[in-house]
């Protein structure tokens, strides 16, 4: 089942995007609290999002990274969850980012967990595109309403 699939436009180079996406001291500027290293295909990752009354630990697989090009990796909602970054630069120094989220099965928990992952998502992408255009930070506080989402709930801003 198809979770999300969305694009936007990025004005940053590709390049600059997939080091946002796979870098984990740039993953933690704009989706999970803490990223235990850089997303590296075939090596496992792990990231850390705070609730306001404790914390969520989400782990898997990067299955792909090619520079400039996509990221895949495994996601733990799901029984074959898989988030995957698809970057198509532009002519400027800009890139058009897609994003599809699939693998949700029909049981209850699981179309629960893909919706909440599809409230998510537009507003993650828009961190991103904030932290990468503007150098805003928004680090995710995860609250008991988007529990097994991959990040999300009220934000703390600051300057990158």
């Amino acid at each position: 089942m198809l979770c999300a699939d969305l694009t936007i436009a990025i004005s940053a180079p590709a390049d600059r995007v997939f080091e946002a996406l796979t870098k984990g001291k740039e993953l933690v500027r704009w989706w999970p609290n803490a990223a235990a290293s850089d997303l590296v295909p075939g090596e496992p990752y792990r990231f850390e999002f705070r609730y306001s009354d404790g914390e969520l630990v989400r782990t898997g697989v990067c299955i792909s990274a090619v520079p400039a090009k996509n990221v895949a990796l495994t996601w733990p909602d799901g029984a074959h969850s898989v988030i995957e970054f698809l970057l198509v630069p532009d002519r400027t120094p800009s890139c058009t980012l897609r994003l599809v989220h699939v693998g949700f099965g029909q049981a209850q928990a699981e179309m629960r967990a893909a919706q909440i992952c599809a409230d998510i998502w537009p507003g993650l992408l828009e961190k991103l595109r904030n932290y990468l255009e503007k150098g805003i930070v928004e680090q995710a506080l995860v609250g008991p309403e988007s529990p097994g989402g991959p990040g999300g709930g009220t934000t703390e801003t600051s300057g990158a």
